[in-house]
């Protein structure tokens, strides 16, 4: 089966986007990296009517560790979780876990935040956000 008809926009930044989403609700949906979105399209299971491309937006991608808590950008792919000198440092069982993601096509191209918006059943390392036991005290 193939996607149904849809017009498509590529965001030039966070605000753009949001403005984009906004103005259509929920008529539009976000890409990413494709792997959860596009398959649900193709099996029709999904029918927006806007596809709103984040994917060359900077400001989502990344690793880094700021005031000691580690930040990931949700166009972080994950390949690069798992390659990630700061995951393995600050978030060890993530390092681990990532390698049992789906299969290396899926790592290569799917991102953080893809999995997360799709609830990818594949993807149940979410769980293990990388919080340590004082932030999970603290986030009541």
């Amino acid at each position: 089966m193939k996607a149904s008809a849809f017009s498509y926009a590529r965001a030039t930044s966070i605000a753009n986007a949001l403005e984009l989403l906004e103005a259509h609700r929920d008529t539009a949906k976000v890409l990413s990296g494709g792997q959860s979105l596009m398959p649900a399209m193709n099996l029709r299971l999904l029918s927006p009517e806007l596809i709103v491309d984040i994917g060359e937006i900077a400001e989502l991608r990344g690793i880094a560790v700021k005031d000691d808590v580690l930040v990931v950008g949700a166009l972080t792919r994950h390949v690069d979780l798992q390659r990630s000198p700061e995951i393995a440092v600050h978030a060890p069982l993530l390092t681990e876990a990532i390698a049992h993601v789906a299969h290396p096509a899926i790592r290569n191209r799917g991102t953080l935040g893809g999995s997360l918006a799709h609830c990818r059943s594949g993807f149940r390392v979410a769980r293990l956000h990388g919080r340590s036991e004082r932030d999970h005290r603290h986030s009541g």
